[in-house]
């Protein structure tokens, strides 16, 4: 009887012993799997770290830029021939009131007045030719190609005893290897077919 009994026992240890066996494996494995889940999130948390570092600098970078942005605009807002090198008549001002009397007339020039527009002449004293050097879609070049249109501008000089005029001609080429039309641009100042530089 004490026997079977020492028996018995020994089977519950045994079987005992099995489960606690099994079920520290399985503990076990599960830390494994934690620990290596816990690195990856800790990556994870690094790189969201310095991603919100970055992001915290272009943020400060931005709200720089726009401080700078909005002094220099009401630094320009609050210029006038005063404080800065602009002249007088771009300062604001209210209008004051004409003491002019109405005369029934409309504004401007009256019906039937010649006007005066500066004309062209036929033979300029200066030609100059502004031809597109590459086409402004696919770059290519246009040093070779034909014209296929020319604008015409004159600006009107007045040295010492006599007026020179200049001609500014911008010709207008199409481009050899995407058709695309390229016109040459006048120099800054030259606005109108007829002027006086």
């Amino acid at each position: 009887m004490i026997e079977e009994d020492d028996e018995r026992i020994h089977r519950l240890v045994s079987s005992a012993n099995a489960a606690h066996l099994k079920k520290i494996d399985e503990l076990t494995a599960r830390i494994v799997h934690l620990e290596a889940e816990l690195l990856s999130r800790g990556r994870q948390l690094h790189q969201l770290q310095l991603t919100v570092k970055d992001l915290n600098k272009q943020l400060k970078e931005a709200r720089e830029q726009t401080r700078l942005a909005r002094e220099a605009h009401l630094a320009s807002v609050l210029k006038n021939s005063q404080n800065s090198s602009c002249p007088p008549s771009t300062n604001p001002h209210k209008r004051a009131r004409s003491l002019r009397q109405k005369s029934g007339k409309r504004a401007g020039g009256q019906h039937g007045h010649p006007g005066v527009t500066l004309e062209f002449v036929e033979q300029p004293d200066h030609l100059i030719v502004h031809t597109p050097e590459a086409c402004h879609l696919c770059g290519a070049s246009l040093i070779n190609g034909e014209a296929v249109k020319t604008e015409c501008r004159q600006v009107h000089d007045l040295p010492p005893l006599k007026i020179e005029v200049t001609e500014h001609q911008a010709q207008t080429k199409i481009c050899h290897r995407c058709g695309v039309k390229n016109k040459a641009e006048f120099p800054s100042g030259v606005n109108a077919p007829a002027q006086y530089g």
